[in-house]
């Protein structure tokens, strides 16, 4: 009955941890070749980001935007799981609302874009 208890939370443990190396969100210090655009489509501003992950086996999942009053974030989240065509290169535009001031990358400590004021 004890080697259940202890096998049950090896695999419990084994498996909370392979959950977090599965799919991690891409860290500012790990990108290479980090671009960010700026254009106008009529009165719309468009970022587009890109860049490579440098974690060598790890391909971008997927790309979303996070609002938390006048910042957005950019948050790359990779897997080592590789699907067919799956990179580590990333490119994403996206339009930014009126109320954004700035944009972070993965969290508000890195600031990579800021509105200009007229």
């Amino acid at each position: 009955m004890k080697r259940l208890f202890y096998l049950i939370i090896f695999l419990g443990i084994t498996f909370e941890l392979w959950g977090c190396t599965l799919n991690m969100i891409l860290e500012y210090k790990n990108v290479s070749n980090f671009v960010v655009s700026e254009y106008k489509v009529e009165d719309d501003t468009i970022l587009t980001v890109s860049g490579l992950c440098m974690h060598s086996s790890y391909v971008v999942k997927k790309i979303y935007l996070k609002e938390n009053d006048d910042t957005c974030s950019i948050l790359i989240k990779i897997s080592f799981i590789k699907k067919k065509n799956e990179t580590g290169k990333f490119e994403y535009s996206f339009k930014i609302s009126d109320d954004i001031k700035k944009v972070a990358f993965e969290n508000e400590e890195t600031v990579v874009w800021t509105k200009e004021e007229l």
